[in-house]
């Protein structure tokens, strides 16, 4: 067969075999989910537990120096807590995946 001027020939991929892909209809078996719930929670909670002591000793730390100011606790503790929420939602997500 030859190409048709003015149209790209167009190349069928191969594919492994079988049937192609077919979209699931309304009502169909979904697929198994990857992830695991309550191990996403454990270690969700457990790398908040970790990270919560780490600010407690960065803020000990800076209470004994003396040479913090309020201003100096407030910007630490917020700057911490987001850092945490960042985390525990990275982990719990990757985790969890889509359950």
């Amino acid at each position: 067969m030859q190409p048709q001027p003015g149209f790209p020939q167009q190349q069928q991929q191969p594919y492994g075999g079988g049937f192609p892909q077919q979209q699931p209809y309304p009502g169909a078996p979904r697929p198994p989910r990857s992830g695991s719930p309550a191990g996403a929670f454990f270690l969700g909670l457990l790398v908040s537990f970790v990270m919560s002591l780490i600010l407690s000793g960065i803020l000990f730390g800076l209470y004994k120096n003396g040479s913090a100011s309020e201003t100096t606790f407030r910007v630490t503790y917020a700057l911490a807590a987001l850092a945490i929420a960042g985390a525990v939602g990275a982990v719990v997500g990757k985790v969890g995946g889509r359950s």
